[in-house]
């Protein structure tokens, strides 16, 4: 087990001993906690920290995202599906489509 913030290794007791985050239970060390003035994890908030055996696991974190957010993602995924590599072909075609609608504009 490593310390998330300064990539250390823990020991038993002493100055390497490791603190766990009262909300997510992540493993640091109490000196990373003191530097990065609380949880080291992204998105938690937490400042308390209490002395955690190195057997002790880490929780996840569910953070409730806004609807704005959650539905940007479901765009985001079904236009990822939607946006398949073209081919060649295809490409071409459109080419020739945006060529005539010029013409045809400009004509």
């Amino acid at each position: 087990m490593i310390c998330p913030y300064c990539r250390g290794g823990f020991e038993e007791q002493g100055p390497s001993a490791p603190w766990a985050c009262a909300a997510c239970g992540t493993a640091v060390h109490a000196e990373c906690a003191a530097a990065h003035e609380g949880c080291v994890t992204y998105g938690c908030r937490s400042v308390e920290l209490a002395p955690a055996r190195l057997s002790a696991r880490r929780g996840t974190l569910a953070p409730r995202l806004p609807l704005r957010t959650r539905a940007r993602a479901a765009l985001a995924d079904s236009l990822a599906f939607a946006g398949a590599p073209l081919s060649a072909w295809a490409v071409a075609a459109y080419a020739l489509l945006g060529v005539g609608a010029l013409a045809l504009r400009l004509g």
